[in-house]
Parts: structure tokens; sequence; C-alpha cells
């Protein structure tokens, strides 16, 4: 993938999450996917992340990412 269809894919993860939509998860995630966070064990594989994103809506139903800048290189995206 270019580094332009990899921010591409962040931004649809990004509005993913702002419209709740839980279809994306199958949509975007490889079936090998891995979250990492220092603070959680690690979430393996779309259907736990999916659960763990349930999660955070029961949690937090109003919550919403607006990331106001966007750096790539290669294959890395960070959306701060």
């Amino acid at each position: 993938m270019s580094i332009q269809e990899h921010e591409a894919a962040v931004r649809r993860w990004i509005k993913a999450w702002n419209a709740h939509d839980l279809d994306a998860v199958q949509e975007l995630l490889a079936p090998d996917f891995v979250r990492h966070d220092a603070n959680l064990p690690d979430v393996v594989g779309p259907a736990a992340e999916r659960d763990f994103i349930l999660g955070v809506f029961g949690a937090f139903p109003d919550i919403q990412f607006e990331p106001q800048q966007f750096t790539a290189q290669g294959d890395i995206v960070v959306a701060p």
C-alpha cells in the first residue's frame, strides 16, 4: 500500500469509530490483528477488538476523535 492508502485507512478507521460502525472491524483489520496498549492486556483478533470497542462505546457513548494532523511515513500513520 502507498502512504496515501495507509492514511486513507486510518481516516476510515477514525470515521468508523465516530460513527460507531462496528462493521469496519471486519473490513479494516487483518485476521492476525493485535492491539498493544501499555495500560491494558493485548486485544487479539478482530472479534476481540469489536468487543473492546463495544466496551468503550458503553463507557463513553459520545466519544469522538478529531485528529488535527496526520503524519505518515512508510506504513506508519500517526494521527495525534
